[in-house]
């Protein structure tokens, strides 16, 4: 398989996407959605048929299709380091855009990809998943202040404090030897380190890091340092063993914004005969659910848990407070 660039991978990657949803139904509209010419569309067609093996045909009406559907991206051997590019450090640039942070973002990103592991065999198809709903996945690491200052820990090799805690709670400091970066299925970035007030080695979510300063002592990194059983941990709390059944349901007009994106491992979705969505998952953590659906605004309406209702109404509360007008109850 001859080697491309992530630009050209994240190009056939949002193709074979659109191939799926039956929306390739010519190269000019192909070339509309990605933004690029024809002629780029064309040439990312030939390399997704003849180097990864697609079985890639043109239907009269359809346009592009696979003859066979049950074929898969094949597996891709990626840096860690390239893959946190290709998916949270495109969606990190993308919230970037614009603003007085977008250079110091793409230095901070330069700096990162290189305290990644190093090779891995990546799955296409997750990747892919990932990379088409990282719009609607909560926007978790978005204070770029810190990924700056992230970026110069790595760097510079110093311990530095951090001020760490969940949403509306007051920041606990830690004292940390900074390790690597580990990015959960592309999109939840964890900063491993030694807390030298546990004496253990922590995972720490870039989102909940408040403050971040680098102290003048460096540190010996642990040449025995094994990162594996920290992201064992990671990967228990992600995937959660006490897990709460969610149940959403969106407007008609929602729906079809979402229709074909998965939006989590444990999805099920069902469309109702009013055109509605039911979105239906199980979570181990509500607070970025809850940041997701209060984004629809009147457009999603939580069925279960109770204690979701609950925690969208104690902040449509806060909102109301501020606006200066009442609740609808």
């Amino acid at each position: 398989m001859a080697d491309v660039s992530l630009e050209q991978l994240d190009r056939l990657l949002k193709i074979d996407r659109l191939v799926r949803l039956g929306q390739a139904r010519s190269t000019a509209q192909l070339a509309r959605a990605l933004g690029v010419s024809t002629g780029t569309v064309q040439r990312a067609l030939l390399t997704l048929r003849d180097e990864y093996g697609a079985p890639l045909v043109v239907d009269r009406v359809r346009g592009y299709v696979y003859r066979e559907t049950t074929w898969q991206l094949p597996p891709l051997p990626l840096t860690q380091g390239e893959l946190f590019v290709l998916m949270a450090g495109n969606r990190l640039l993308a919230a970037a855009e614009g603003t007085l942070y977008e250079q110091q973002i793409q230095s901070a990103i330069a700096q990162l990809v290189h305290h990644l592991p190093k090779l891995a065999w990546v799955d296409l198809e997750t990747v892919r998943d990932y990379l088409h709903t990282s719009a609607e996945l909560p926007a978790t690491f978005n204070d770029f202040e810190v990924w700056q200052q992230l970026g110069d820990a790595f760097e510079s090799g110093l311990q530095t404090l951090i001020g760490y805690a969940a949403p509306g709670e007051v920041p606990i400091t830690r004292q940390v030897n900074p390790y690597l970066l580990y990015v959960w299925r592309g999109y939840e970035p964890y900063l491993i380190g030694y807390d030298l007030g546990t004496k253990q080695f922590e995972a720490f979510r870039v989102d909940r890091i408040q403050v971040m300063q680098t102290l003048g002592d460096k540190f010996t990194r642990d040449p025995a340092f094994d990162p594996r059983p920290v992201i064992d941990k990671i990967n228990q709390l992600q995937l959660g063993t006490a897990v709460t059944r969610v149940s959403v349901r969106l407007t008609p007009r929602a729906a079809r914004a979402l229709r074909g994106r998965l939006l989590h491992p444990t999805q099920v979705s069902t469309t109702l005969a009013d055109g509605s969505l039911r979105l239906q998952m199980h979570v181990s953590e509500l607070e970025d659910l809850k940041r997701w659906v209060l984004g629809f605004g009147a457009e999603a309406v939580v069925e279960e848990p109770r204690a979701l209702v609950e925690q969208i109404r104690a902040e449509l509360g806060k909102l109301s407070a501020l606006y200066g007008a009442p609740v609808a109850r």
